[in-house]
């Protein structure tokens, strides 16, 4: 897995985080406060929660194999 810093090292990037399952800031690194950072962490979070609830409910119709999400 890649770190915060070797994140912040592909072009383009400006700011890298880690957060947990619920959303909470774990580390981050670049140009943002960290009241952004943390923001963008219940964001990414968020975003994680509705994409395993679509796999669990693709898998549970489909009888197709969508999980675990990974990503």
């Amino acid at each position: 897995m890649a770190t915060l810093k070797d994140l912040m090292k592909i072009k383009g990037v400006f700011a890298a985080g880690e957060f947990d399952e619920k959303g909470n800031l774990v580390a981050f690194e670049g140009d943002i406060t960290e009241e952004e950072a943390a923001m963008a962490a219940q964001m990414c979070a968020a975003n994680n929660a509705m994409a395993k609830m679509q796999t669990d409910g693709y898998t549970a119709f489909s009888g197709q194999e969508w999980t675990p999400l990974l990503g």
